[in-house]
């Protein structure tokens, strides 16, 4: 959680970070990974060492009666990525969806 300026935090929407399972840089801009990082940021700020083991994006939603949710990485996260597959089914009015790198499972929706 540190800046250029060794003086200076950062957490949040402002920081890019790691995702956990790929390792690549990316922007995660949820509540319960703020809160992690911020917890971290204090930490140093305090000259207590701590480092953020990155993030991974999980979200759920209810709208209007109808559930969503989504874990890990989608299809814009991984554009450019050799070894795509995406399984899709379908089933009594619901959709499901795994996005899969070289044959491991990267994300569901």
């Amino acid at each position: 959680m540190k800046t250029s300026n060794p003086d200076v935090f950062a957490c949040g929407d402002c920081v890019e970070n790691v995702e956990r399972i790929s390792q690549r840089p990316f922007m995660c801009m949820l509540w319960p990974n703020a809160q992690a990082q911020g917890l971290v940021a204090g930490y140093n700020a305090l000259g207590l060492p701590r480092k953020f083991p990155g993030s991974q994006n999980i979200t759920a939603v209810n709208a209007f009666g109808s559930f969503g949710y989504s874990i890990g990485s989608n299809m814009n996260d991984l554009a450019g990525d050799d070894g795509i597959d995406v399984v899709e089914k379908t089933r009594a009015g619901a959709y499901y969806r795994v996005v899969t790198v070289k044959g491991k499972i990267r994300g569901a929706q």
